[in-house]
């Protein structure tokens, strides 16, 4: 269980609070997807949960513990971050790159065992980069760098799994794959929770929704109670249309 409780977190002190007062909590099995305009707080909001950012108001708190009661390395056993993109200072290869999300769970000396190295050769394959795996990250595409960076964090082997816009840089059928292999997780009770603007993709696989605007979290329920023209509406100032197929919801803009 993670639980955010009247967070508050702003850059430095001359700016405004980018997230207001937000209190949220994730179970056991849920599959949010993080909504909102651009420019809402979205991405600040994911850093948080990922421990990568430390608010100035609130409580953090993961299986009812404060944030800063765990050690680093016991954080990241249980919690996993995937960014939008990462700055390639180094040209590791892919592999090196996905044995990283291992690194919590190796000892002292840093030396994969023969079960390390098994999960890592699952997560390539599953991600269908195993033919990458000896070519350098500087060489590779966006949506290979992404689904790299999705295989580190699946490496890690955590309970709770944040991703901030996966499926931006694929193509469909990555995406398609890669939100598959998210609901097999959620299915064995991992906690998922991702940033995305594609609002058809989370009515076919999220179960809820938490929209964000200005820092504020302004709904918080079941897909099917978030996705109407009212709401969309009032969130993005702008006017949608809604159909149903196959008992899914298909969302376009009004033109």
């Amino acid at each position: 269980m993670i639980k955010l409780d009247q967070v508050s977190f702003k850059y430095n002190e001359s700016t405004e609070y980018i997230i207001k007062k937000l209190s949220i909590e994730f179970n056991s099995g849920d599959f949010v997807g993080i909504v909102g305009p651009n420019g809402s707080g979205k991405t600040t909001l994911i850093k948080i949960i990922a421990n990568l950012l430390l608010p100035q108001e609130g409580n953090c708190l993961l299986n009812k513990k404060k944030y800063n009661s765990y050690k680093n390395q016991e954080f990241y056993k249980l919690v996993s971050y995937v960014p939008q993109n990462i700055s390639v200072t180094y040209p590791f290869t892919v592999y090196e790159l996905v044995m990283m999300g291992r690194a919590p769970n190796l000892s002292s000396y840093g030396i994969p065992k023969d079960i390390d190295v098994q999960i890592v050769e699952e997560k390539l394959k599953i991600m269908d980069i195993w033919n990458l795996r000896n070519k350098t990250i500087d060489k590779l595409s966006g949506g290979e760098l992404q689904r790299v960076l999705i295989a580190r964090a699946l490496a890690q082997n955590t309970d709770v799994i944040l991703l901030d816009e996966p499926s931006s840089f694929l193509d469909y059928r990555h995406q398609v794959e890669i939100f598959k292999v998210l609901i097999e997780l959620n299915k064995a009770g991992k906690i998922i929770v991702l940033i995305s603007h594609d609002l058809n993709l989370l009515s076919c696989y999220a179960d809820k929704l938490a929209v964000i605007k200005n820092g504020e979290l302004k709904y918080f329920d079941k897909v099917q109670n978030i996705l109407t023209k009212n709401i969309l509406n009032d969130i993005y100032e702008t006017e949608f249309e809604i159909y149903s197929h196959n008992n899914k919801k298909i969302i376009t803009l009004a033109v």
